[in-house]
């Protein structure tokens, strides 16, 4: 409980100086009626293939980049692990909001990722292309399934690593 009145302090209060929310808040922080309700009516998604998923919260809201932008980097991730799952989906507030086909991971420097101030050692962000419309449609306004929603869980991916028949979290770490 006290994490859940931590975060929402935080999230209710701009100016502090935390350099990252706190705990929980992608679950329990600020949020519009209108995020709440289209969250909880949302059919959840059906893994169809290995995925990762990964929560844009901050990048999205806070820097005002464009889904593909707040998605594609940059992730404390292993790039050999990353590049190994063909769909990335983006999710805000539990509602997945993009899918992408990444192409390419690369490391996080300022030449690849244009935003950055400064390069980002073990960090990694991919370029890509929207995925199919077909897979967009199994996916995209769709709910994330509360077992992809660890709670508490800091590192914003998640590696989904079974299909709709068997879903599960992969237990190991993303790095």
């Amino acid at each position: 409980m006290r994490f859940r009145f931590e975060a929402a302090l935080i999230d209710a209060y701009p100016g502090l100086t935390n350099q990252i929310g706190g705990r929980q808040s992608g679950d329990y922080g600020c949020r519009h009626v209108e995020q709440i309700v289209a969250e909880y009516a949302a059919e959840p998604f059906e893994a169809r293939e290995r995925l990762l998923l990964i929560s844009i919260a901050r990048t999205y809201d806070e820097e005002g980049r464009s889904v593909y932008d707040a998605v594609r980097g940059t992730w404390k991730v292993k790039r050999e692990k990353a590049e190994s799952f063909k769909l990335v989906l983006a999710h805000h507030l539990g509602v997945v909001v993009g899918a992408f086909r990444p192409e390419r991971w690369l490391p996080a420097t300022k030449d690849n990722f244009p935003w950055l101030a400064e390069d980002i050692p073990r960090r990694f962000g991919f370029v890509g292309r929207r995925a199919e419309p077909e897979i967009e449609s199994l996916y995209v306004k769709k709910r994330v399934p509360d077992q992809f929603r660890r709670k508490g869980a800091a590192n914003p991916v998640r590696f989904v690593t079974e299909t709709a028949s068997t879903q599960r979290q992969d237990a190991e770490s993303p790095n």
